[in-house]
């Protein structure tokens, strides 16, 4: 979903990327009440994070600092 999200918010609404991708990561986790850990790269933070190949094809993930997924 994220992957159709950030060009959905991009192309259709006209957010530029780094703000969609502050509305898909930071903003959630501030909502959710775990902005302290979550929702950006800092030190201190867990370390969640998605690669995207082109056009936003899922391409690795790596959930609290250990590879959870790697695209074939």
């Amino acid at each position: 979903m994220l992957n159709q999200m950030i060009p959905f918010l991009m192309d259709t609404v006209g957010v530029p990327l780094v703000e969609a991708i502050r509305m898909a990561s930071l903003t959630p986790a501030r909502v959710n009440g775990v902005d302290d850990r979550k929702g950006s790269l800092e030190a201190g933070q867990d370390v969640d994070i998605a690669f995207f190949a082109d056009a936003f094809s899922a391409w690795r993930t790596m959930i609290r600092g250990q590879w959870a997924y790697a695209a074939n």
